[in-house]
């Protein structure tokens, strides 16, 4: 039996919580849900397998049980020297690591890791459209504005695209609220760009309205573990523009998404100065030595530009056909994320 334990404090205090959580608890309460519909969940105190997603606590333990840990880490190339020399130590103590995706677990794989991919899914009881799509043609961008975000690139292709066209919005919905990021945003708003910033935290049945109501969503992410709004929107009939590089493209394919190449990689640590200090975004990488210079990915801005043009021009002929839900449906099932779970904690090596 498994349980995934849940770390953040306010889940035992805030009765608003499960509407109301980050991404990591999204996997602990969503496997949980799972583990009890295929019969293999059981209290923390009565598992045999507890186990934690994180990035940075390898060494999540639980009294005496078995352990594990669901793990991110988004570069395209490097993990830490701290996580190498942690997760070494720790598979000798028979801990399981998996990795989000493929491309963190070929990470770990990289450095003589043993860790295997475990696929996350989407609660598609819970994503469906839920309202009509606005009458404003609505570009969507929903996440943190950190670094790796690629709300910079996003914020000029939108300008690029559609200044001083008032029937063409884009809403960025962040939990930051930098004063740099908000100048830069109403900059691009004085020049004509019809841009609104949210920056309240909403709860996921408010989210999965403005999925609902919004036509693309901008997950043009310079690197990510998974991304769950890959899927979300995508289950609320929201088409998901994000780039071909794992895992997004594990999540999208042209058929229903679609997809950008990198134009290119950027060393992150020489860059985080110029998007901490003329962006205002949040810098998530911590300040770890790592065997090489970590990279992410880069588009061009010319390319993502003329994307949304066509898209926009070609919605109605083209794209608001597409079935952007039922891919998600078949294909990304927590109960499937859970069956591999406990094919991995239980098979014979």
């Amino acid at each position: 039996m498994i349980h995934l334990f849940e770390q953040d404090p306010r889940y035992k205090t805030d009765p608003t919580f499960e509407d109301n959580h980050g991404s990591f608890s999204v996997i602990n309460f969503a496997l949980n849900k799972a583990l009890q519909k295929i019969n293999f969940y059981a209290d923390a105190n009565d598992a045999e397998w507890v186990g934690n997603a994180s990035s940075l606590d390898l060494n999540f333990k639980y009294k005496d049980k078995k352990s594990f840990i669901i793990t991110v880490w988004e570069t395209v190339n490097t993990l830490t020297h701290y996580h190498i020399i942690t997760a070494k130590q720790l598979i000798e103590t028979g801990k399981q690591i998996f990795g989000m995706s493929d491309q963190i677990t070929n990470l770990y794989l990289k450095y003589g890791i043993p860790c295997r991919t475990l696929t996350c899914g989407c609660d598609t009881d819970f994503y469906y459209q839920t309202k009509p799509k606005n009458k404003k043609f609505t570009f969507l961008h929903i996440n943190s504005s950190n670094i790796r975000s690629g709300l910079d690139m996003t914020l000029q292709a939108f300008y690029n695209a559609f200044q001083n066209n008032p029937d063409v919005q884009l809403i960025v919905k962040d939990t930051n609220n930098n004063e740099i990021l908000i100048k830069r945003i109403n900059e691009f708003k004085e020049k004509g760009a019809n841009i609104q910033y949210i920056t309240s935290r909403w709860t996921k049945s408010q989210i999965r309205d403005l999925y609902s109501e919004s036509h693309v969503c901008l997950n043009l992410y310079r690197i990510s573990s998974w991304g769950f709004p890959l899927a979300e929107c995508s289950a609320c009939n929201c088409l998901s523009l994000t780039g071909d590089f794992s895992p997004a493209n594990q999540l999208n394919t042209n058929e229903y998404a679609i997809l950008l190449k990198p134009n290119g990689l950027v060393d992150i640590n020489t860059h985080i100065n110029y998007f901490t200090n003329e962006w205002g975004f949040l810098n998530c990488y911590p300040n770890f030595p790592c065997p090489e210079e970590p990279l992410f990915y880069n588009f061009d801005i010319n390319e993502y530009t003329e994307k949304l043009k066509e898209i926009h021009n070609n919605w109605e002929t083209k794209y608001e056909k597409i079935d952007k839900r039922t891919p998600i449906v078949n294909n990304f099932k927590w109960e499937n994320t859970a069956k591999q779970l406990v094919k991995y904690l239980y098979e014979k090596i």
